[in-house]
């Protein structure tokens, strides 16, 4: 068991520990977990498939096969990019934990602390909603077999699978081992999601906190000075000048970090930004078009509000990273860098307008992630619903 530099980090190292995808997990446990993981989201995208194109001759079904369809492409995109991209994760997982070695004991330490609990409790609420939001997709199933075990013998109530699939067995007479299949297909995709999604946050919240520990180095650098400078000191003797070196390679360090999130997921929020539009409007279709069946319709409202989580959990952790890497130059400004050598004036300069190029978590590198452009994607969303309902 590899070591944490914080017990904040225990949640999600169990959920990608459980799919075999924790960064410095290695050994057959890791290959099995991960070959069962790939096993079950494989196998129930292939049956998901082979329905849709079973149902391509009739409308309504062939629609409503298309959203769990397009989701297990992006749960499959979500793995293939953090497999093709172990390297950084783990050197993102490295850095964050020669962070935490670097200023144990140090006061600026209660900083990232600090980060570290809100990623936790973002985790947790991530966690909860996730696997909330599937309830009503895996209760359905149970519904006609609870009411045929307690109603009268001669009314049976039709069985149903989770999703419209084409097994190519009999459903009847399999009908129990598909169920079970489909479910843990299901939490397979649930929990790869929920863990990768939420190490990621880890990550971003991590060059947070290092911008917010910046800013505390930078909120008591003039702690202790005499308002009477020499702004010549020598430089062996000018120890305001060695603290602000300091900053500005931990400003350096902060923007490595964000720079190395970024390149290790552009891609892959470009694909998922794409099809979360498209399922955004199927589902919302399909709500509109099953409003007079509540519990038909009631999957599709969960399916929606999921689409919307992901998409707002997209788009968030780039409006913090913003938030963050703009802020350092206020705070440079605010402190009282008049009070410092002409030496170290020089470096706020530097990190002032270092600063005023932000942060970004992009798409594709041309699409930023943040809440203007999420309630400009959920507006595009609800104009194609609009021309899809239109047609129907």
């Amino acid at each position: 068991m590899d070591f944490l530099p914080t017990p904040y980090l225990e949640i999600n190292r169990t959920f990608l520990s459980a799919i075999g995808l924790w960064p410095n997990q290695s050994g057959f446990t890791k290959n099995l977990l991960l070959f069962n993981l790939i096993f079950f989201i494989g196998t129930q995208g292939f049956f998901q498939v082979g329905g849709m194109i079973a149902a391509w001759e009739d409308k309504s079904v062939f629609l409503e096969s298309i959203p769990p369809v397009l989701i297990d492409v992006v749960c499959c995109a979500k793995v293939t990019n953090f497999i093709l991209n172990s390297d950084k994760m783990k050197e993102l997982l490295s850095i964050l934990e020669n962070d935490w070695e670097r200023f144990k004991g140090r006061k600026e330490i209660k900083v990232l602390n600090e980060y570290a609990i809100n990623g936790r409790n973002l985790t947790l609420s991530y966690a909860g909603c996730m696997y909330g939001s599937m309830t009503p997709f895996m209760i359905i199933p149970v519904v006609p077999i609870v009411m045929n075990a307690i109603g009268p013998e001669n009314a049976t109530v039709e069985k149903q699978l989770m999703f419209r699939v084409d097994y190519l067995l009999d459903a009847d007479k399999y009908y129990y081992p598909l169920l079970i299949h489909s479910y843990f297909g299901t939490l397979a995709y649930i929990t790869l999601v929920i863990a990768i999604d939420t190490m990621l946050m880890i990550y971003v919240h991590h060059a947070c906190g290092s911008f917010a520990l910046l800013g505390y180095q930078l909120e008591h650098l003039m702690d202790g000075i005499d308002i009477d400078v020499d702004v010549y000191p020598d430089k062996e003797s000018d120890t305001r000048y060695t603290i602000m070196a300091e900053c500005v390679a931990q400003h350096s360090h902060a923007l490595q970090y964000a720079k190395r999130i970024e390149d290790a997921v552009f891609k892959f929020n470009f694909v998922q930004l794409g099809i979360t539009m498209v399922c955004l409007s199927f589902t919302g279709f399909q709500t509109v078009m099953y409003a007079d069946v509540p519990e038909i319709a009631v999957r599709y409202i969960a399916f929606t509000i999921t689409q919307l989580i992901l998409l707002f959990l997209q788009s968030y952790p780039g409006q913090i990273l913003y938030d963050h890497s703009v802020i350092v130059s206020e705070l440079a400004n605010n402190c009282d860098w008049y009070l410092t050598s002409i030496r170290t004036r020089k470096l706020f300069c530097m990190m002032i307008m270092r600063s005023r190029i932000p942060c970004f978590l992009t798409a594709g590198r041309f699409y930023v992630l943040n809440m203007a452009n999420f309630s400009a994607v959920v507006r595009t969303s609800i104009s194609y619903l609009t021309v899809l309902t239109s047609v129907k």
